[in-house]
């Protein structure tokens, strides 16, 4: 059996003679709404202020949500849920340390369910290539072979990357001209030690491109870290704490009569964001 699930690229396929098929009605339910919310790429979303990455074959969920989306009660959700795992279909986690955090739950060998054609092969490693390296790949060289590794240069790194280096290098250029690192030639040649803590912070860390260069803007706009942040390498071990300063400082200065949503998505930029289990 195929069938059509909610998200852009929704369709799975249950094989005739597997044992799904002989559940009882209300597991059968569940299993088939976990394999409708599973992500058929990756993504990340922010729950209660922590960047969570959502793998391929993997969704968010609680006990009461994954009920009420199934038609079945709690209890039976919950009594699905164990079996499942128990029979291997899937694995689960907390999906933070928060009290009320939802449940990461990944669909075991999602690829026999979900099998994924060359186009879309081809844009989820587009995708990978955009947001950079992945487990099992070492940020800041590129595979070629099995025998070995090339170095990666600024010219391989994401346009957004190279903006927001050269924005940092060109700032620090010219508050210090007379920094070594900051001369347009040292720039050049050492272009891979401010691209690759920017890229970092996004493929690694999680963050956005539109936050990481608002972080920027205020680091360098506030008179104290301008004088701090002169290199990548500093930008990004401190990034947390130019975080949330820059936070505290956007939230001193909030428009009146902002509503959630908006507020949301001027801390949170293009990201999705999840409080207490239900998204906000």
């Amino acid at each position: 059996m195929t069938t059509q699930s909610s998200g852009p690229r929704g369709w799975f396929a249950v094989p005739r003679d597997h044992w799904l098929w002989g559940l009882s009605p209300d597991y059968f339910r569940v299993a088939m709404q976990l394999l409708r919310e599973a992500n058929w790429r990756e993504s990340r979303v922010v729950i209660d202020g922590d960047v969570v990455v959502v793998p391929r074959g993997s969704c968010l969920t609680s006990r009461a949500g994954l009920a009420e989306r199934s038609g079945v009660t709690v209890k039976r959700a919950r009594t699905a849920v164990t079996f499942l795992e128990r029979e291997n279909f899937l694995t689960r986690k907390r999906a933070n340390t928060g009290a009320r955090a939802p449940t990461l739950i990944s669909i075991v060998n999602y690829d026999a369910w979900r099998p994924m054609s060359d186009e879309e092969g081809q844009q989820v490693g587009q995708h990978r290539a955009n947001i950079g390296p992945t487990s099992g790949q070492r940020a800041g060289h590129i595979r070629t072979s099995n025998k070995g590794t090339k170095k990666q240069t600024p010219e391989d790194f994401p346009i957004e990357v190279k903006q927001l280096a050269w924005s940092l290098a060109r700032a620090v250029a010219e508050r210090y001209p007379e920094s070594r690192n900051a001369k347009p030639e040292a720039m050049k040649a050492n272009g891979i030690r401010w691209c690759k803590p920017i890229s970092l912070l996004h493929s690694k860390d999680g963050y956005s491109y539109d936050l990481i260069g608002q972080v920027l803007a205020w680091s360098q706009a506030d008179t104290f870290w301008q004088k701090n942040i002169r290199s990548g390498a500093k930008f990004k071990s401190q990034f947390e704490e130019l975080l949330a300063k820059s936070k505290a400082d956007r939230a001193n200065t909030a428009p009146p009569n902002e509503t959630v949503e908006q507020r949301n998505a001027r801390l949170y930029p293009g990201m999705t964001v999840i409080r207490g289990g239900k998204p906000q």
